[in-house]
């Protein structure tokens, strides 16, 4: 990690080292309990159960000893502390999460941390009987103590959960859906990127681990990518999509925090080992490598005098593999010279086969100290995720004549009639690299016996890199454009209606041989990137917590300030922006695309496989060693063929700065936050306000002459604004009983605009003739943040311990927000506006006007523990959400449209057995259709989402087997069209290749073993 986490990692030591070391004692609650007499062990797991605790304790300490029984109304510390009373154990931690028994020793028996057992009250008759406590019960207790709607699933879930990193599993919960766009072929990977709460963008989400703020180092969006986040090592996920004035404001959709273990949770000592191997059907089907491993190591222990220092550490590595079929469509057209927006043809498609191997790794540590008064924790996580990837296209274009205006697009009768065809192949090396790190240290300081302090620190650092992002273009010659004798050749018709077998009817059996040849394709040229983005983030934050013993039960106020130091550079690897080197003719000039001089497809090092069960029945898959060779050696030089010509010309000041910018982006925010009990009703009222200010620098392209000359240069100029958010809040949970749950909330939010809207690389055209300014395209520092009115009100019935069933409406209403969807490696397709201001054009994004999302949402679950023992491990689980929208995009004649990324339904159907031995889960997730966004012709749709999961685990003594099958159905990945239906695949917008992605099924075996 960079050097200046030493600052903080040194701050921490210092709030550590203040810690006393006596364990704290809060005040104890009482509950119900009747265990049996019977052995201990057995005894102990139904207390972990009706205590709502998870429970650890060394089996071969306790033998043949047997337990008391336990009747009455007891704080679970003083039912503990009459359970284990005589028997060889004492507690050694307790989190209020997590209790941690170890074996007594001569001097430790008198040290236990509980007090005396008060007597029971025998006017108990509450019966509960159970086995281990489950994750799943003890996420729903938490879900009932909240006062808002939340969300939350445990590290052990996680674990179980089938899925390549944290997105894929958290889908599961109520109201949370996953995704990956195409934008960098993230979806051709077969795991998800990004959380979308409730079916809003992802980028109005607030993201935290452990309570702080994370670095988002991605200037096309405010949606943090969680690919670098594993399933490993983690204490729980949570989503809050009510969330108060103590938590951030930009938070539209809802917050997620990712949460890590402590010493505290394992106990005395803890050691676990896991590995195993993953496999990918559909590298192997078309003959990579489809096998993967993945291995991780998990320590945990408590020390000290009274077991008061806890410390845990993690660490993992995994390696993926995976390949994708996908096709595109090229250029929609009217299908006759009097047809309609809505009647449409392509003019070509492309078939892109995608090669990827994934490798992750990273874990996190945390050293605590608990004390009567002070306590003080240092934490740290990191995430490394590099996929090496590549790109196989081979393209069929029709009517090529009339692409390039030598011919008419339509005939006599106005039907189409495409002449010339041009096939094409393209290589692409989609290498990415991303980091993600944090680093914190806090002290809970205990001021008076109703006033706690709490102070954090933290430092984050995120990248992005797309190092060498080399590509390389081979096409056909002339001669299918016109035969022998100049005339045009037939071309093709293409129907993209059904994107596996996409429909190709040739004029010319013969051209339809030439076009799927791979020795009809000459290489042409190349070109390559080097693209990176990082953020450092830094904040303090601190909470003041009151609790008089009255009305208030809580009386909260804090602030927090953070820092966000970003950069980012996009630079073409030759002059002209990156522009191609072409490979000379042998008359040392620059050829057009189809005189390619390099050698054919067929010649190069590779192989050929059926694409999609023979719809490309010969497709070329190229070694990526003959383009990585063709351009590398001449990065950063200047380029020109041997005629003189600008091959691409010059590497200048602008080639090296063109896309360069610099920012920071400062938020400093403060809130006031009562928590009160009117009896039955608890009220959390509270006002939050942050202050965003951010400035930015970029390059400004004052002369270019397209490489002509080495002195086209530019400068740095800044910019930047501020703006103020005042956000109050409400949340009210009415409790009529210890089974119901009412709930309200209501609450003001908003979202920043992504980065590269407002602080992007700007650029000036000139008039070729007067040489005057004439077009200015920018970024727009003036746009305003998304701002939201949110309504939320549900009810929740707790039928048993197990059980759920729950229904919320919510409405939220949207003003000034930006009309775009999240979209990797590319600053997103937004609504644009332009003015004139003299004889220059201006044009820069421009916010939309208001928008209004609305629904319901239902969530249920229940194990069927009254039949029995074995048939009372299964279980059901369900959610749903059905919504709808208008939004206003503020594009004259556009009218009302949905939100972007909104889908109409969200539902999750599971079958589950839950037991201590075993428990597996078979679940059905489906996102409805969603707008991507809007165009002149028809609309970008991404069609709806189905996927079924499965996963098992079968515990053995201290051995664990677990399995995981990802797509058991074998449905795409991602499915993009033009307009609602299906008729029209979709078209190439950003910088991936695929409108229909399919990837196959993924399956793991895991094996572990604890000590």
């Amino acid at each position: 990690m960079p050097p200046k986490i030493a600052g903080t990692s040194l701050f921490a030591t210092l709030l550590i080292t203040s810690a006393a070391h006596a364990a704290t004692v809060r005040p104890a609650e009482t509950r119900r309990f009747d265990i049996p007499g019977q052995p201990l062990a057995d005894a102990l797991a139904d207390y972990g159960r009706e205590a709502g605790v998870r429970i650890l304790f060394p089996h071969p300490a306790i033998g043949e000893a047997r337990s008391p029984a336990i009747h009455g109304v007891l704080s679970r510390q003083a039912a503990l502390r009459l359970l284990i009373a005589g028997s060889p154990l004492q507690v050694r931690s307790d989190d209020g999460h997590t209790v941690g028994l170890g074996q007594t020793t001569t001097d430790s028996r008198a040290t236990t941390p509980y007090p005396p057992a008060p007597a029971a009250d025998p006017g108990s008759d509450i019966v509960v009987t159970g086995t281990v406590p489950l994750e799943e019960e003890r996420a729903l207790a938490w879900k009932r103590q909240q006062v808002g709607t939340n969300a939350v699933m445990s590290g052990e879930t996680i674990a179980r959960r089938p899925g390549g990193n944290i997105v894929d599993i958290l889908a599961v919960l109520p109201g949370v859906s996953a995704y990956a766009d195409m934008g960098l072929g993230q979806a051709a990977t077969g795991e998800a990127e990004f959380v979308s709460i409730r079916g809003i963008d992802s980028s109005y989400n607030a993201y935290s681990i452990n309570g702080m703020r994370v670095a988002e180092s991605d200037p096309a969006t405010r949606a943090l990518s969680l690919k670098m986040i594993a399933p490993y090592g983690l204490r729980s996920a949570s989503v809050s999509k009510t969330p108060g004035a103590a938590d951030y404001g930009d938070a539209i959709g809802g917050t997620v925090d990712i949460s890590t273990p402590t010493g505290f949770q394992y106990g005395d000592h803890y050691l676990k080992l896991t590995a195993g191997s993953n496999y990918n059907d559909r590298a192997d089907k078309l003959g990579f490598k489809p096998f993967g491993g993945v291995g991780q190591i998990e320590f945990g222990r408590t020390f000290g005098a009274n077991d008061d220092i806890g410390l845990y550490a993690t660490a993992y590595y995994e390696q993926r593999r995976s390949a994708a079929e996908s096709t595109e469509a090229v250029t929609y057209i009217p299908a006759t010279a009097t047809a309609g927006p809505a009647d449409l043809t392509p003019m070509g498609i492309k078939y892109d086969l995608y090669d990827s191997n994934i490798a992750r790794y990273g874990g996190n540590f945390s050293l605590d100290v608990q004390g009567d008064v002070v306590s003080a924790f240092l934490r740290g996580t990191y995430g490394h995720y590099k996929v090496s990837s590549i790109d196989v296209q081979h393209s069929i274009t029709g009517g090529i004549l009339q692409l390039l205006g030598e011919a008419p697009t339509y005939d006599a009768n106005g039907n189409y009639a495409p002449l010339g065809t041009l096939a094409g192949s393209y290589f692409q090396a989609r290498d990415q690299v991303s980091q993600l790190g944090t680093i914190q240290a806090g002290t809970d300081i205990k001021v008076t016996d109703t006033l706690t302090a709490a102070l954090r620190a933290s430092y984050g650092y995120g990248q992005q890199r797309r190092p060498n992002y080399v590509e390389g273009s081979l096409y056909s010659d002339a001669s299918l454009f016109t035969d022998s004798a100049g005339n045009p050749r037939g071309s093709v018709l293409i129907d993209t209606s059904d994107p596996k077998h996409i429909g190709l009817t040739f004029a010319d059996p013969a051209v339809r041989d030439a076009v799927l040849s791979a020795d009809s394709v000459r290489a042409w040229k190349f070109q390559a990137r080097d693209v990176e983005s990082d953020d450092n983030l830094y904040e303090l934050k601190l909470d003041m917590d009151y609790a008089p013993d009255g009305l208030i039960k809580h009386l909260k106020w804090g602030g927090n300030l953070s820092i966000s130091d970003r950069s980012q550079y996009d630079r073409g690897l030759l002059g002209n922006n990156g522009d191609n080197f072409v490979i000379p003719a042998a008359d040392g000039s620059r050829p057009d695309f189809d005189a390619g001089q390099g050698p054919t497809g067929s010649a190069l090092p590779g192989r050929n496989v059926a694409f999609m069960g023979g719809n490309y029945p010969a497709f070329r898959i190229y070694d990526r060693g003959y383009f990585e060779q063709s351009i590398l050696p001449d990065a950063y030089t200047d380029q020109f063929t041997p005629d003189g010509t600008p091959n691409p010309g010059y590497y200048t000041a602008n080639d090296r700065s063109r896309n360069t910018v610099f920012g920071t982006e400062t938020v400093l925010a403060g809130y006031a936050q009562a928590d009160a009990l009117l009896g039955p009703v608890q009220v959390v009222a509270g006002l939050r306000f942050e202050h965003t200010d951010f400035t930015a620098s970029h390059w400004v392209v004052v002369t270019d002459s397209g490489g002509a000359s080495p002195d086209d240069t530019g400068h740095f100029t800044s910019d930047g604004n501020s703006y103020n958010e005042l956000l109050p809040s409400l949340n009210l949970a009415w409790r009529p009983s210890d089974r119901l749950v009412i709930r309200a909330a209501a609450r003001r939010s908003f979202a920043r605009p992504a980065f590269s809207l407002v602080a992007g690389p700007e650029t000036y055209s000139y008039n070729d003739v007067t040489g005057a300014l004439a077009f200015v395209n920018r970024s727009n520092p003036d746009l305003k943040p998304t701002t939201a009115t949110n309504l939320d009100a549900g009810i929740e019935w707790y039928p048993d311990r197990s059980a759920v069933l729950e229904t919320a409406g919510f409405y939220k209403r949207l003003t000034n927000f930006v009309f775009t969807a999240s979209a990797t490696g590319s600053t997103p397709s937004s609504t644009s506006g332009t003015s004139t201001v003299g004889d220059v054009v201006y044009t820069m994004p421009m916010n939309g006007n208001g928008a209004d999302l609305y629904g319901i949402e239902a969530h249920a679950r229940k194990q069927f523990h009254e039949l029995g023992h074995f048939f009372g491990g299964f279980g059901v689980e369900g959610s749903a959400t059905l919504q709808d929208s208008k939004a206003d995009s503020g594009i004259v004649g556009r009218g009302s449209t949905v939100l972007p990324r909104a889908p109409h339904v969200i539902y999750n159907a599971e079958l589950f057995y839950e037991r201590p031995a075993f428990s597996g889960r078979l679940a059905w997730q489906y996102v409805g259709r969603q707008l991507l966004s809007l165009n002149d012709q028809l609309d970008t749709y991404l069609q709806p989402n189905r996927q079924l999961n499965f996963n098992a685990t079968y515990h053995i003594g201290k051995w664990s087997l677990s399995g995981q099958v990802q797509n058991i159905l074998n449905k795409e990945s991602f499915y993009k069209t033009m307009g609602k239906t299906t008729r029209y695949l979709g078209v190439q917008d950003g910088g991936g290749n695929g409108s229909y992605v399919e990837t196959g099924r993924f399956f793991k075996l895991t094996t572990s073993f604890q000590w």
